[in-house]
């Protein structure tokens, strides 16, 4: 995988766990918050398929909300997703995303 571009903004510095993905769902990069949640180094959950991190119901939520609304509007907000974090467990995410 190329070297992503980098954050417009320091996203380290955001006490929010932010990912940046491509349109397929991949991770590109990943700041601190999100690498403790899920806990793995931040560069570990590069190329990770957002999927993985997602519960069964996150990744329904995300192929039937989040994706569809992404494409069509160029972005989508405010829709709760839960994941899995590094112990297993599901915690809910805000998600916010938009096509740049």
């Amino acid at each position: 995988m190329p070297e992503p571009a980098p954050w417009r903004i320091d996203a380290n510095r955001l006490a929010l766990p932010t990912l940046r993905l491509q349109l397929d769902g991949v991770i590109e990069q990943a700041n601190a918050a999100a690498a403790k949640l899920f806990g793995r180094q931040a560069d570990e959950l590069r190329a990770t398929p957002l999927e993985r991190l997602l519960s069964a119901g996150g990744r329904v939520l995300y192929h039937t909300q989040l994706m569809p609304t992404l494409r069509a509007d160029g972005q989508a907000n405010g829709l709760t997703l839960m994941v899995r974090d590094g112990a297993g467990a599901e915690q809910p995410v805000v998600a916010h995303a938009s096509l740049e």
